[in-house]
């Protein structure tokens, strides 16, 4: 079912918008132009001979390529859950489209000007006016020559010109001159010829106090009429220039001054779209009359700056925001007080004068950069020049690339670098020089000693590494922002992302849409990519022949499916891995190797777990290198100690890393990655490593020949990541599997292992099972002799004890517990122990005993500098006060502890206190807030439980 109208644009480009369903691209231009013609004469159906002949006339089977043409419309404008004909209606004989289902730009501009004409009041009738003009945009179908085209566009551009000066003449005489002069200006640009158009906005810069500007549009009017038709423009507007040239030198100034204000103002709230500034022009006059006299001693124009800039083919997506800050980092220091004047409690964006765009390939730099300097020719009007370096090797060749883009008339044997400094150095200039990587260092001179030379000039830079100059500032693009969840089709064209796969998705096939069925797959896509716009643009090239859900189960083999056969793309575009090995093969052989080493790290990862796995003392040097080099992202991660820079890679990278190990470099990382977890056995430390990269060594470690000897050694250091993280039923399964495995071993590693399983099967209140593994332990530390295993047997058994309610053999067994540890010398452990001691007691109700044992926990444990025992015992002493009635102590216990365990991510620690909290709370009166921690909790819970 249609909820909806279509909305079909047919000045300034030809779509449609029904909704979240936005159509820009069709089967072919005759299918779309066959759109325009129906939707511009919607109110009666059309003959089907009669419009197959109309588009198709040298055609030997034009009812075929209409029934086609027709098809392919059906396909987009009633897609799944529109029924047939809802909105296109077609029989044997004749087609159209369905009243009421559609209307155009068209249609709604001369609706509003009918209205007005019906309208007395002159406020409605300046409203609808505004309303109907602003609806339009630009030409009518610009780009098509084709007889039905060409009439329908002379009617409207006269249609519209009496509009706009109907419009502008009620706004002048309601004072709003300068609301009234974009109008003006769109006049003189719909028909340039039109000195009446001219000498009506000449007359609205007169009121506005803008002489300079009244005898700019004068002389772009002689230039015009001298160069169209021979003659000069007629009395009035000579007369009115020539009344502009008479003031005074002090009010010229003046007027340039507010001249300047008005511009800066109308940037801050621009002209619609289709409005086209002044545009000065010298002056030709054929006449020796006074006022052309007058107008040939005024100050002449400045120069139009220069704009070379490639002409995309495709849509830009999801960087405003990004267009926005660049456009002010590069702001001619000028035109950034100017703007200022109007906001001075603003902040001063601090200018850049050599600015590096940095990206990994693919990320978007040069369509950014592109788009970025067309702002600021059209904002700041400066002289804009775009230099591909993707070929430079050299910084001769480079210089010369660069005098090419900026001044391609100048004789070839001409010094190069001169002509740059004399092109670049009249006024204000940005240079863009795309693709720098490959001479970053080589080309840096050249860089500031252009800056130096010529005080006007701004570099943009795009590299995939920075310049390393003085002054270089340095500006970071990440991918496109995915979304996280599956949502429907109009929550999921909010982003970027999706937004860039059905654009480039709907070039490959006309009639892509986005739709409940899909939407899920297509979000799972834009996240697999990671947002990296030039994977999902060679994904979206496929849709002609994959649905988004045959592309998602070809990722696994991402380098086969993200290559594209178009013509015309740069070598290195043409497939993902083609342009990731262009940055790799730019990069130092050590930083390679650290490079692949670092592949084998998933999520993300502290630069002390990329030197574990590096095995390098210059580790952070290339770590540092790589980062600069656009292979490594970094975000700041807040821990117990304060906040930590966490580093991580576009899974695209990975994977084109790590196929350049071999087996055997693999197997070392690996190994190097157990070691480093079998040594960092503390809850702060574990904190800092990420789930997925505990399982890749648990993984190598139970598949791996030479990772068999290191796998009980792994699990069994992993209680505390057990505990903390919450992985419970996967670890329970791991230490099951290697205890089959190593059967009848007897080593320590064997029998702490049994006590890890006994710990994971206590945490899932497995009682039976729990004591059963603990008695285990506890036989065979007994036999062996292994006392610290007896004694942690013990305190197992007494928490056992304390799960099943026997709390009288639970203080017994830790009573046992904390004597042998004392006699061992452990003071980690009887710290632990002194901890579990106050539970079981304040378990009896025996709440002084309980205290003193909890408080030399937490004394001890503060003296230790172990975080989650001081969390723990915080806990535990406030839930000693809250028994006692002291809930205000309670709850300040409970939040400290809570804070703690947060810091060090023990989820088991938190989803304790957050009960206790929330008992607290509840008790106080802030049911509120109560009630949002039972929630978090049980939340919590089902994730841990759930492994």
């Amino acid at each position: 079912m249609l909820h909806e109208p279509w909305r079909i644009t047919l000045c300034g480009g030809l779509s449609a918008r029904q909704g979240t369903h936005f159509v820009a691209r069709f089967r072919t231009q005759k299918t779309g132009l066959l759109l325009a013609y129906l939707a511009l004469y919607s109110e009666r159906t059309h003959g089907r001979e009669e419009v197959a002949e109309l588009f198709w006339p040298e055609s030997e089977r034009p009812l075929h390529s209409l029934r086609m043409a027709l098809g392919s419309l059906r396909q987009q404008l009633e897609p799944p859950g529109v029924g047939r004909g809802q909105v296109l209606r077609a029989d044997r004989s004749h087609i159209g489209l369905v009243r009421g289902t559609v209307h155009t730009d068209v249609e709604e501009f001369r609706t509003a000007v009918a209205n007005a004409t019906r309208t007395a009041e002159v406020g409605q009738k300046t409203q609808q006016l505004r309303q109907g003009i602003d609806a339009v945009a630009g030409e009518l179908l610009p780009g098509s020559y084709l007889d039905w085209v060409l009439r329908a566009r002379e009617i409207v551009s006269e249609q519209m010109q009496s509009a706009l000066k109907d419009l502008v003449l009620l706004l002048t005489s309601q004072g709003e001159a300068e609301q009234a002069l974009p109008y003006a200006l769109r006049r003189v640009h719909l028909n340039p010829l039109n000195e009446e158009a001219h000498l009506s906005t000449m007359q609205l810069l007169m009121r506005l106090e803008r002489p300079a500007d009244v005898l700019r549009q004068f002389e772009f009017l002689s230039a015009l009429l001298q160069e169209e038709l021979g003659v000069a423009p007629s009395n009035p507007a000579q007369e009115l220039a020539a009344a502009c040239f008479s003031v005074s030198k002090t009010a010229l100034s003046a007027s340039s001054v507010g001249s300047a204000r008005a511009f800066s103002a109308s940037r801050v709230a621009p002209f619609s779209s289709s409005a086209v500034p002044v545009v000065p022009q010298p002056v030709v006059s054929s006449s020796p009359s006074s006022a052309s006299q007058f107008c040939a001693q005024a100050p002449s124009a400045a120069a139009k700056p220069v704009v070379r800039l490639p002409l995309p083919l495709t849509s830009f997506f999801g960087r405003e925001k990004e267009v926005s800050q660049l456009y002010a980092l590069l702001a001619p220091r000028s035109a950034v007080d100017l703007e200022l004047e109007s906001f001075p409690v603003a902040p001063r964006p601090q200018r850049a004068r050599v600015l590096t765009l940095l990206g990994t390939g693919g990320s978007g730099k040069t369509r950014l950069a592109i788009e970025t300097g067309r702002a600021c020719a059209a904002g700041y009007g400066t002289s804009v020049c775009f230099v591909a370096l993707v070929d430079a090797d050299t910084p001769e060749y480079m210089v010369q690339l660069i005098a090419e883009s900026v001044c391609p008339s100048v004789p070839v044997d001409s010094d190069p670098l001169l002509q740059i400094v004399s092109a670049l150095g009249a006024g204000s200039a940005l240079l863009i020089l795309d693709n720098m990587e490959q001479i970053a260092e080589a080309g840096a001179d050249l860089v500031g000693d252009l800056l130096e030379r010529l005080p006007n000039l701004t570099i943009l830079v795009t590299s995939r590494q920075r310049l390393n100059l003085v002054g270089e500032s340095e500006f970071p693009l990440l991918p496109l922002p995915t979304p996280q969840h599956v949502d429907s089709p109009e929550c999921l064209l909010e982003f970027a992302s999706v937004q860039l796969f059905v654009e480039r998705a709907q070039a490959a096939r006309a009639d892509f849409q986005l739709t409940v069925r899909n939407a899920a797959n297509v979000a799972a896509l834009c996240r697999r990519l990671e947002g990296l716009p030039l994977a999902m643009e060679l994904a979206a090239s496929w849709a002609q022949t994959l649905s988004p859900a045959q592309m998602l189960t070809r990722l696994d083999r991402r380098f086969e499916l993200l290559r594209t056969r178009h013509k015309g793309v740069p070598t290195r575009h043409q497939a993902l891995e083609a342009c990731i090995e262009w940055s790799y093969r730019l990069l130092d052989p050590e930083v390679q190797a650290c490079f692949c080493r670092l592949c084998l790290l998933r999520g993300d990862w502290t630069l002390e777990t990329a030197e574990a796995i590096d095995a390098d003392e210059a580790a952070l040097d290339k770590v540092q290198r790589l980062r600069e080099a656009s292979f490594l992202l970094a975000r700041e991660s807040l821990q117990a100690d304060g906040p930590v820079l966490r580093f991580y890679m576009l899974e695209s990278l990975r994977e084109f890393g790590l196929k350049q190990l071999t087996p055997a470099e693999s197997d070392a990382g690996y190994e190097r990655l157990a070691q480093y977890l079998i040594a960092a056995p503390l809850v702060e430390e574990f904190a800092l490593i990420h789930t997925e990269n505990v399982r890749a060594a648990v993984h190598w470690c139970r598949h791996s020949a030479r990772g068999a000897e290191l796998e009980l050694s792994l699990l069994n250091a992993l209680k505390v990541f057990f505990f903390s993280r919450g992985v419970w039923i996967e670890g329970r399964h791991w230490v099951q599997e290697a205890l089959r495995r190593h059967a009848g071993e007897e080593t320590s590693t064997y029998r702490n292992a049994w006590n890890m399983l006994g710990s994971l099967h206590w945490l899932l209140r497995e009682t039976a099972e729990a004591k059963r593994c603990f008695e285990e332990a506890l036989t065979a530390a007994e036999k062996a002799g292994d006392g610290r295993l007896a004694v942690r047997a013990l305190n197992n058994l007494a928490m056992t004890a304390t799960q099943e309610g026997d709390l009288m053999q639970a203080c017994t067994l830790g009573e046992q517990s904390l004597r042998f540890a004392q006699r061992l010398g452990d003071e980690m452990l009887v710290t632990a122990l002194l901890n579990n001691l106050g539970s079981a007691h304040m378990a009896l109700k025996q709440y002084e005993a309980a205290r003193e044992y909890l408080e030399q926990s937490l004394q001890r444990s503060r003296q230790q500098g172990t975080p989650g025992m001081i969390g723990s015992s915080l806990a535990n002493l406030g839930a000693v006060a809250h028994s006692l009635g002291d809930g205000w102590t309670a709850r300040q216990m409970y939040e400290e502890a809570l804070e703690i365990l947060r810091a060090c991510e023990d989820q088991s620690g938190v989803a304790e206190v957050l009960g206790l909290l929330s008992e607290a709370l509840e008790e106080q009166g802030e049911l509120k807030q109560a009630h949002r921690l039972r929630e978090e909790r049980a939340s919590l819970l089902e994730r841990l439980e759930g492994g």
